[in-house]
């Protein structure tokens, strides 16, 4: 089925998470935002060891085999996946963990995605940029839903003015899975401070989000 490439190395990630069963994730994005040949980092970042790993695309009865096989993916650990022999696109992803719990994510675009990470995040609403290493000189971010909620507004106004300004989405909203992206290069700032409003009234604010440099923010559960 899936052709494994399998790489277990430690890997040195500075993201501070409570442990737990539920997720947040992260991806990066590369030639213009689609990663072409369809190569997937899977990042383990949950506090625990994940002891199996499946990669099924949409559509597919069962989960088919553990990509892992005889290894398990320690805490802090990274493997890689390669998606390419397969004419599809869009996967469900599940990892087992080493207290029995499960984490379930469907309708990853590995033609896009080029890493994934497994994160314990308390069950809260997390938000996280990406940065580039080349930086960001166009100053377009791409805001990406995946919190399982829909976000009916979102902000993003420059560090220092009074208010939120404009709702970017004006009569839109992005639903769970969706993305899109806003310019700031209008604008002769770096540092923005982000918002975004949920359909059940809730909100989640960042603070001092650099556009410079950020090229992806995700809100994830």
């Amino acid at each position: 089925m899936i052709r494994k490439y399998l790489t277990v190395a430690a890997c040195l990630l500075v993201a501070v998470m409570a442990a737990g069963c539920s997720l947040a994730y992260v991806s990066s994005d590369s030639s213009g935002w689609a990663n072409p040949d369809k190569r997937v980092r899977i990042i383990n970042q949950t506090g625990q060891k994940i002891m199996r790993f499946y990669g099924s695309h949409v559509g597919t009865d069962s989960w088919e085999e553990d990509i892992l096989g005889q290894d398990v993916l320690q805490n802090g650990g990274t493997f890689m996946v390669n998606f390419s022999n397969e004419n599809f696109c869009l996967y469900d992803f599940k990892a087992v963990l080493a207290d029995g719990s499960s984490i379930v994510q469907n309708r990853i675009d590995v033609c896009q995605v080029d890493s994934f990470t497994f994160a314990g995040s308390g069950g809260t609403i997390s938000a996280k940029p990406e940065a580039v290493s080349s930086g960001n000189p166009g100053k377009r971010v791409r805001i990406i839903n995946e919190t399982g909620r829909t976000i009916t507004r979102f902000y993003g106004s420059h560090v220092g003015t009074d208010s939120w300004e404009e709702d970017i989405l004006g009569q839109d909203v992005l639903h769970d899975g969706g993305t899109f992206t806003v310019n700031f290069s209008s604008e002769d700032y770096c540092l923005y401070d982000f918002k975004a409003v949920f359909e059940d009234g809730t909100s989640v604010v960042r603070n001092r989000i650099n556009v410079c440099e950020v090229s992806v923010y995700r809100y994830s559960r």
